[in-house]
């Protein structure tokens, strides 16, 4: 019970830090490496950071949701969020209706994944899509746009 005070008042401190650290340095939150799972209309995001030193301190004192702002920013250009799971160091995001069909036939839908701006450059981005293909992007904020056959 003696460290309870202590605790408190470091949390404090630590709260009032925050927006004033990041807004004198650069962001806090680092993003390594998005893999993008693309499943027909739908899309399931790994998303791979790091935090600097302030912040991870913080998120082992307030828990991973105090970085889910952070993470709903890296995805302001998507419309339906929802994040399955946050850690850490990663988070598990879903996007839904993120493509529309261009075509459909009896035995196959074309879908047309345009182009996917994120909120900061990211070093590794891995895009698999339905059909089966793989594609690896390095140092870019924006994925190419692509038509992927399924077939049914």
């Amino acid at each position: 019970m003696r460290w309870l005070p202590l605790v408190v008042v470091l949390g404090m401190v630590m709260l009032m830090a925050m927006p004033q650290a990041s807004a004198q340095r650069e962001p806090y939150f680092h993003v390594d490496r998005v893999t993008m799972q693309l499943e027909g209309y739908n899309a399931t995001f790994m998303l791979e950071f790091h935090l600097d030193t302030l912040a991870n301190a913080y998120v082992l004192l307030f828990g991973s949701n105090a970085i889910r702002p952070d993470v709903m920013k890296f995805f302001s250009n998507f419309s339906e969020v929802k994040v399955l799971s946050l850690q850490r160091d990663r988070a598990y995001i879903r996007v839904v209706n993120i493509t529309h069909s261009l075509d459909e036939r009896q035995d196959r839908i074309y879908f047309l994944y345009p182009p996917y701006h994120f909120s900061q450059r990211v070093p590794i981005i891995v895009i698999r899509y339905p059909d089966g293909s793989r594609l690896e992007l390095y140092n870019r904020d924006t994925t190419p746009a692509k038509i992927a056959t399924v077939y049914k």
